[in-house]
């Protein structure tokens, strides 16, 4: 098929929407992930479960592009992605339950757009706070370990046949955590932005999810 007919009104729009997004200096970073509920999951839980993937897939990528950066050059990308979740937003643009080959499942799409250099600047200021960042260490870091425990459990809970009450309460502690460090990373990219009010609400809503939270507290 000949590449060089004509353009459509559809292709020369998304063409110049292009270019005006490169004008503008803003990327977009943009992430899927499939969640196929276990028993123990109802429709919050596997919403929490593919935000998390999600978000550390989007964080990475945010890391290794900004990495690249002159001014990023002395921090490690592991490290710009962790401060990233303070500096960009994720917002979710398409999620709900779906058909599989395996059965149902719960897609979730997500991006982030953000301007690099403005990125970069906020980045550039949560890592000179040793207190702010120590925190978001902290958080991504008890995140990754609840989506590491999740993903061990699904296998014991997706055998057939298996009765493992144990195994379901670890899972869905490991969930509340999940959740916890989701509201926690809102509110904290909230506040930086000046919404005070609504970061006040994210803190409240990590607190319903762990009540020992003395980050969500403190923050709060």
């Amino acid at each position: 098929m000949k590449i060089y007919k004509a353009f459509s009104i559809a292709a020369l729009a998304a063409l110049l929407s292009a270019s005006c997004a490169l004008a503008s200096g803003e990327i977009t970073l943009v992430q899927k992930y499939s969640c196929q509920p276990t028993r123990a999951d109802d429709e919050q839980s596997c919403r929490a479960i593919a935000l998390g993937h999600i978000q550390r897939l989007l964080l990475d990528e945010l890391g290794a592009y900004l990495g690249g950066m002159d001014e990023l050059s002395g921090i490690p990308p592991e490290r710009i992605s962790v401060l990233g979740a303070a500096a960009v937003t994720i917002e979710v643009i398409e999620e709900g339950w779906v058909g599989g080959e395996t059965g149902r499942l719960y897609a979730t799409k997500a991006w982030i757009k953000t301007d690099p250099d403005e990125a970069a600047a906020h980045i550039l200021e949560l890592n000179a706070d040793t207190g702010k960042a120590a925190e978001l260490l902290e958080i991504m870091g008890s995140a990754d370990s609840a989506l590491a425990r999740l993903t061990r459990l699904r296998k014991a809970l997706q055998a057939e046949g298996v009765n493992a009450p144990e195994e379901i309460k670890e899972y869905r502690e490991a969930v509340e955590a999940l959740k916890t460090g989701d509201w926690f990373l809102k509110g904290f990219s909230l506040h930086a932005s000046g919404f005070y009010r609504g970061a006040i609400d994210a803190y409240c809503k990590a607190i319903e999810s762990d009540p020992g939270s003395a980050a969500a507290y403190t923050n709060r």
